[in-house]
């Protein structure tokens, strides 16, 4: 179930962002709506990092907001690597060590 809701999350976000975020207000908060939310933001992440940043940050600490925020991170490196630099350091999501190999890869 967690695989399908994610990838289906992402689907939906390729086509449609707000219909993927309103399908996610749908969703009581729990796991079922983190997976969404996941799926919602590792999609964006390559177009509209800042968007998928916010989605992100609204995860319930744990895996997959870390996961997500570290493929964000990555993903703005590449699209625009001043605006994603002053995020990851200003952010507070990630500790020094993180940062540097997000910052040195």
């Amino acid at each position: 179930m967690r695989r399908s809701s994610v990838f289906l999350a992402g689907e939906v976000a390729k086509r449609d962002l707000d219909k993927a975020l309103s399908v996610a207000d749908q969703i009581p908060d729990g796991s079922a709506r983190n997976q969404w939310l996941y799926g919602t933001a590792w999609e964006i992440a390559s177009k509209t990092p800042d968007q998928a940043a916010l989605i992100a940050e609204s995860l319930t600490p744990g895996g997959y907001r870390k996961r997500a925020l570290e493929h964000i991170g990555k993903q703005w490196l590449r699209k625009d690597a001043d605006a994603a630099t002053q995020w990851i350091n200003g952010s507070g999501h990630f500790d020094a060590k993180k940062i540097e190999k997000l910052l040195n890869r």
